[in-house]
């Protein structure tokens, strides 16, 4: 089905002469953008987390993303990281609801947390 719709999608674009907009909307980006952008988020998330923590608070990175940050690097609130990985069927529009219920108990200062992605590629920098 993927290649089958990017194929109609081609064709489709092609037959109102913009052929060249499936490459610049499509592949230029899978190219480009989106490896970096999965890349900062795998080291917000997940980079300098102990292995072994037997904590779950700790299994993941919370990072503070500013609104520009939001728009580019983590929509759907995939910033909210270690909530993900405490409630996985939380839907992604109640993430932020979570992290103040926690908040509210106390509980997010056992949680890794960054201030925004700059700081966390700065922290993991260092560290190697």
């Amino acid at each position: 089905p993927f290649l089958l719709w990017n194929l109609g999608l081609l064709v489709a674009l092609s037959a109102v002469g913009l052929w060249w907009a499936w490459f610049a909307l499509w592949i230029v980006p899978m190219a480009t953008w989106f490896p970096l952008v999965t890349r900062l988020r795998n080291i917000a998330e997940h980079a300098l987390v102990a292995k072994d923590e037997p904590d779950p608070f700790r299994h993941a990175r919370t990072t503070r993303a500013s609104l520009l940050e939001r728009a580019l690097i983590a929509p759907y609130y995939v910033n909210f990281h270690a909530e993900h990985h405490m409630m996985m069927h939380t839907p992604c529009w109640n993430l932020p609801l979570a992290h103040r219920l926690l908040a509210q108990k106390g509980l997010t200062g056992r949680m890794l947390t960054a201030p925004g992605y700059l700081s966390v590629l700065k922290e993991a920098s260092a560290a190697n």
